[in-house]
């Protein structure tokens, strides 16, 4: 369906946008970490640096995954179909 279809591409595109923000703009997203002792009890290790590269990369690669899966579906190759894309990867490789 058009919901079905349509929802994940746009999520997608803007989970990967905001990814790529995260190293686009780094310093703007280093500057709304909060400071550390902000969190009362948690300490989270790490520089804003990291915490900035590191959820920028799984923003990025959720999107990409979102967006993989609208456009499955647009293409009309739903879960239900035998060659998924692990097995449509190693059948070219192992029919000899």
């Amino acid at each position: 369906s058009f919901i079905d279809t349509s929802i994940p591409l746009v999520l997608g595109i803007l989970y990967s946008s905001a990814g790529l923000g995260h190293f686009l703009s780094k310093e703007a997203f280093c500057d709304i970490y909060p400071a550390i002792g902000s969190w009362g009890l948690w300490y989270v290790p790490g520089s804003p640096e990291f915490h900035v590269a590191w959820t920028g990369l799984v923003e990025f690669l959720g999107g990409v995954g979102l967006v993989a899966s609208g456009a499955r579906s647009i293409l009309g190759r739903d879960e239900d179909d035998d060659d998924s894309l692990p097995l449509g990867l190693v059948q070219p490789i192992s029919a000899a």
